[in-house]
């Protein structure tokens, strides 16, 4: 029963995360097209984040000793299959 409530709490602090996303994506869009001075700056951003996270929950997979739900990340973004 556990497992239930968390893996439903991990789903809608993902949905939650989500949308947050993707206004912030609409948002820098809109700005890009507004002033595309900005864009590098705009890019930048996603990227350095992106990069944080993906370090962050590799390094976990590492310090918690599940290392094979890593590589199944890695599998399913090459191929789209777990």
């Amino acid at each position: 029963m556990e497992s239930k409530k968390t893996l439903e709490t991990i789903e809608m602090d993902l949905s939650s995360i989500e949308k947050r996303v993707n206004e912030i994506i609409t948002l820098s869009l809109k700005a890009i097209k507004e002033d595309p001075s900005l864009e590098k700056e705009i890019l930048n951003a996603f990227m350095t984040t992106s990069s944080r996270i993906s370090n962050y929950f590799f390094k976990e997979t590492e310090n918690t000793n599940t290392e094979h739900v890593g590589k199944a990340i890695v599998k399913y973004a090459m191929f789209k299959k777990f």
